[in-house]
């Protein structure tokens, strides 16, 4: 399978901007703060959940299984291991059925593999820098489009993402917690250094999140 078989879904026409705000409206916050902001994504129909497996098969297609990751969900909390996932192999049917599969997906580097998506980062980019006054293009050195998928009640370990992340919802309710990145309660330095080294998890807490 190929992107020919998405033709109609990705045959899109992008809308004159993804994100609704004013410009410069994020320069106080962009990569230092957490803040909401609302965008138009979700009228996209390469997001529909049926043109998502799609993609997933893309993606195994490509045989870089360093793209996805599909795993049962069951029994895992903020405390838990990325390695103590158990993986699903069957990543389209895990999609199609979320409300019922009890998976977590996580579809990587879309715009490496799907021309479509290079396209729409592309524009985000260059969103972001009338929003935030930021010549984003010329600090990036490496840009990926990521899509999460997770069925009710989905539970993502505690970690640390070394990148910087700019985080759209587009289906459903999600609860995030943000812990200050400069309290060294919370993140150590040592910590830190290991991330650098490639390590993502970290000692979950339940006491700091109170």
């Amino acid at each position: 399978m190929n992107s020919l078989s998405l033709t109609s879904a990705l045959d899109m026409v992008l809308p004159s901007h993804i994100i609704d705000a004013k410009p410069g409206s994020f320069h106080d916050s962009f990569n230092r703060f957490p803040f909401t902001f609302s965008h138009r994504l979700a009228e996209l129909p390469i997001f529909e959940i049926s043109n998502l497996a799609k993609i997933s098969e893309i993606i195994l297609a490509s045989k870089q299984p360093e793209k996805f990751c599909c795993s049962h969900n069951s029994g895992v909390s903020a405390g838990s291991k990325f390695e103590e996932l158990h993986p699903k192999e069957q990543v389209a049917e895990a999609i199609l059925q979320l409300r019922e599969s009890n998976s977590w997906i996580k579809l990587s580097a879309l715009n490496e593999v799907i021309p479509e998506f290079d396209h729409l980062a592309k524009q985000i980019i260059l969103e972001l820098e009338n929003l935030t006054g930021i010549a984003l293009s010329e600090e990036i050195t490496w840009c990926g489009a990521t899509i999460f998928l997770g069925s009710p009640n989905t539970v993502v370990p505690y970690h640390l993402d070394r990148e910087v992340n700019f985080l759209f919802q587009i289906h459903g309710v999600k609860e995030v917690n943000i812990f200050n990145q400069d309290d060294r309660s919370i993140l150590t330095e040592e910590e830190l250094e290991l991330s650098c080294l490639g390590a993502r998890q970290l000692n979950y807490n339940h006491e700091q999140q109170q």
